[in-house]
């Protein structure tokens, strides 16, 4: 950092700590809920209505995920980032500062009688527990080995509360039906209750209250959807910790001007719906208007034009699209009723530096108007086909970069079998993003007509939007070979395989927060079946050493070097999100056959070629400096390894694959893990890793073989 800017920061942050102990102490001095006379006896202003009514027979197709899903929300049991289904329960009473207690008892004296609160402040999966009385940027969240922050922030999404929409609507009139309106009722004022405005962590991450306030405000709208209604004293609680929301939001944006990504996204879009869904007000026009702004200045800033994201990961690629998606539906459908909040340069900033572009009021074809441009409109389009080319057949990502299981809004989990407890999310099933998009430009049919062809996802985005259909762009079909330079992704598909092979940026413009070190590793599904896979990410701040082995190249399909060490020590200074781009990779060639890329992780270049054929995939290192080097593959759950001779036969589903070396180079089959998913526990999977030689080139064919006659 240059001693000027460094200076300044150091400056920066002086001042920051002394406004902090200001606001510590009057925060403690009195009530952080926005109190007033009166209040409690008003009639609720009344949030909007941007989700018209929703057939049932559109969810009445999932009835037998949402039924299971939805029993476990019922009992407080919650399986977050590999924890197991877990009930959890607060066992600590109410335990709020002295100036809160008043109005926090008052909350709590809506719950039902027997209701059992939930522990909104612990790592339920370590048992360690922060103190909710503790001032919110006073909170740690780097505590210790095995202990993670984000278990309590992701339980305090509230992400499964759409499911109870959804139980609700099957349920249909009655009593029944009321248990799980009930239930939304109740979960919400517990959180409001134990979860006073800016004490305990789940304050703590600006980004985590957007994306609660966010699904909050679309679970609500769902219910009234599908004919839910609420009491007063309820109405009054909520608007208010909407109100409550929005201005931490307000205060608190992860804005920087070098080094912003996801989490400012996420901060934007909270605000934007909170802005939009309260009434109209001098507050509430001036934080749409400048939400609205920033949400299209940093879709247009954060995806590239082919639509990947900037972060380097597919996972990430996946917040960042969904909450651009539904953010830009919800503006959408305010558009007509808060145009004077949105048009014009009357910049009001809640950050330094340059106002973002001025919003435009334009026709679309169907006769409506917009303030979404048109180049973030094609944006959206890339970010759903971006997703949609790299999936296996089972709609899993390839999971390149970090994965933390991030979501913006959970409207219906992709769920996989659990042997022990039936049903579980699938947190690597990405199609719920590609029928997101689809909303913006496919109307659905009437439910009574078709209710299996479209996802809940579609037709609640389309509903958002007001009735507007944007025309859809005409992208090419992915047939043999798509590039996307953007993140340096490129795919192809050869006959019956498909090969994703990473060479690119670190991400972040540089800063490389969510990367790996996956320069010139691919990924190979057969028949859509995954053969090759990147092993994942594990977890982040709960175990440093983990987090850097997984990744370390020597956890991807790549050339490694026995010297590690070096490498981990690296990784150790570059920081938890941090990594330069010390591997510096270029694409040397590409075409219809195949690629050729090169990187200088190790100091000298390392080249690698790939080349596409029918059913076959020759994977070309040229050796040079690399004689003695060790290239690794990586074998995906479930694929079963044969020896044949100097070769190996691979079984994935129905698929076998035949893999050789030239100069029949030994292969070496050896124990690697696996992480599905963030926190889950590793999966100790097969790794094969064969010596590079002297000779001209070392090439690792892998065949299709078909069976025997």
């Amino acid at each position: 950092m240059p001693p000027g800017e460094l200076v300044s920061k150091l400056v920066s942050k002086a001042r920051q700590r002394g406004a902090d102990r200001e606001a510590r102490l009057d925060d403690l001095s009195r009530p952080t809920y926005r109190v007033g006379p009166g209040q409690n006896d008003a009639p609720p202003a009344g949030l909007a209505r941007l989700i018209g009514p929703i057939d049932p027979a559109w969810v009445e197709p999932h009835r037998a995920g949402i039924e299971a899903l939805a029993e476990r929300v019922l009992g407080h049991e919650f399986d977050l980032l590999g924890s197991g289904w877990t009930p959890v329960v607060n066992t600590h009473g109410l335990q709020v500062t002295e100036a809160n207690r008043s109005e926090a008892e008052r909350i709590a004296g809506l719950l039902p009688a027997g209701y059992a609160p939930i522990d909104w402040h612990m790592d339920f999966k370590s048992g360690h527990r922060w103190d909710p009385r503790v001032w919110y940027r006073d909170q740690p969240q780097v505590v210790g080995q095995g202990i993670d922050v984000k278990v309590p922030w992701e339980l305090s999404r509230m992400q499964h509360l759409p499911l109870l929409a959804w139980r609700y609507a099957l349920a249909g009139a009655g009593e029944d039906a009321q248990r799980w309106r009930d239930a939304f009722r109740a979960q919400v004022i517990d959180f409001i209750a134990h979860n006073p405005p800016r004490f305990g962590v789940n304050w703590n991450c600006a980004m985590d209250v957007g994306i609660r306030v966010a699904g909050w405000l679309l679970s609500f709208d769902l219910f009234r959807a599908v004919g839910a209604g609420f009491d007063d004293a309820f109405l009054r609680v909520f608007e208010r910790s909407v109100r409550e929301h929005a201005d931490h939001l307000a205060a608190n944006l992860e804005w920087d001007e070098r080094i912003r990504g996801n989490h400012y996204l996420a901060d934007v879009a909270g605000l934007l719906l909170a802005s939009a869904y309260l009434p109209a007000d001098a507050t509430t026009d001036r934080c749409l208007h400048y939400s609205a702004r920033e949400l299209i200045a940093e879709t247009l800033r954060q995806f590239h034009p082919d639509g990947s994201n900037f972060e380097a990961s597919t996972s990430y690629h996946r917040l960042s699209a969904e909450t651009v998606v539904y953010a830009l539906a919800v503006l959408q459908g305010v558009t007509p009723a808060r145009r004077d909040a949105l048009e014009g340069d009357r910049w009001h900033p809640f950050r330094p530096g340059k106002p973002s572009p001025v919003l435009a009021l334009r026709a679309t074809s169907d006769g409506h108007t917009t303030v979404v441009p048109a180049d973030v409109v094609d944006r959206v389009a890339r970010m759903a086909r971006f997703t949609e080319d790299l999936l296996d057949r089972h709609g899993r990502d390839p999971q390149i970069g970090d994965n933390d299981n991030g979501r913006f809004f959970k409207l219906m989990p992709a769920t996989m079998p659990d042997g022990r407890h039936g049903l579980r999310e699938d947190p690597r099933n990405h199609r719920h993003l590609i029928n997101a998009v689809d909303g913006f430009f496919r109307e659905p049919k009437a439910a009574s007509q078709a209710p299996a062809l479209f996802a809940l996802e579609s037709i609640v985005v389309h509903a958002l939007l007001g009735g507007v259909t944007f025309p859809r762009p005409d992208l090419p079909p992915f047939t043999d070979h798509v590039a996307y330079p953007g993140m340096g992704v490129y795919a192809y598909r050869h006959g019956r395989l498909t090969t994703i092979v990473r060479c690119g940026e670190v991400g972040q413009h540089g800063h490389g927060g969510h990367t790996h070190d996956d320069q010139l590793s691919f990924v190979l599904y057969a028949d859509g079946e995954p053969v090759f896979i990147d092993p994942g990410t594990g977890c982040y701040t709960a175990d440093v050493g983990l987090r850097n082995k997984m990744r370390h190249y020597a956890q991807h399909n790549t050339v490694t070097i026995d010297d590690s060490i070096r490498r981990y020590a690296e990784l150790e200074q570059d920081g938890l999100f941090r990594m330069r781009d010390r591997a510096e990779a270029t694409l040397l060639a590409c075409s219809t056959a195949g690629l050729v890329g090169r990187h200088r992780l190790f100091g000298k270049p390392i080249r690698r070629e790939f080349r596409c054929w029918a059913d076959e995939l020759e994977v070309v290192d040229q050796p040079q400096s690399l004689v003695g080097r060790r290239a690794v593959l990586h074998l995906a759950p479930g694929v079963t390894v044969v020896p044949d001779g100097e070769a190996m036969l691979l079984r994935a589903g129905d698929v076998s694959l035949r893999l050789s070396l030239t100069h029949n180079m030994p292969i070496e089959v050896e124990r690697g893990a696996y992480s599905h998913g963030y926190g889950e526990t590793l999966v100790e999977v097969p790794r094969l890793t064969y010596r590079l030689s002297d000779a001209t080139e070392c090439v690792c064919r892998i065949t299709i073989k078909e069976p025997d006659a």
